[in-house]
């Protein structure tokens, strides 16, 4: 088996701004099939946008919930936990770190 190497690279330039009291415009597509939230002031999680159950791109938090159009799967932007719906596991999260004003892969 043959290792690989981790690649680190932006997701794309994505400004860190100030976290709202709510969810419903922290997320950014700020890469193909990824979803980032800012749960908190400073604090960036990002997850895998398709949906575990059919894979269906999910949508960005609306009232405190990700919600997955096809099925209605729910999830939590604080960690990505299924809430609800035919999914059987949460979102895969995908480790992210702010360098400077961007979001990385960490």
């Amino acid at each position: 088996m043959t290792a690989r190497r981790a690649v680190r690279r932006p997701l794309r330039p994505a400004p860190c701004w100030p976290a709202p009291r709510t969810f419903r415009s922290v997320a950014a597509p700020v890469a193909e099939g990824v979803l980032v939230v800012q749960p908190e002031a400073g604090t960036f999680k990002a997850y895998d946008a398709a949906c575990p159950h059919q894979g269906v791109r999910v949508g960005a938090p609306r009232d405190g919930v990700i919600t997955c159009p096809a099925h209605n799967s729910t999830f939590s932007p604080g960690d990505g936990a299924r809430l609800g719906g035919p999914a059987t596991k949460g979102l895969t999260e995908i480790p992210v770190r702010v360098d400077g004003t961007t979001i990385v892969r960490a």
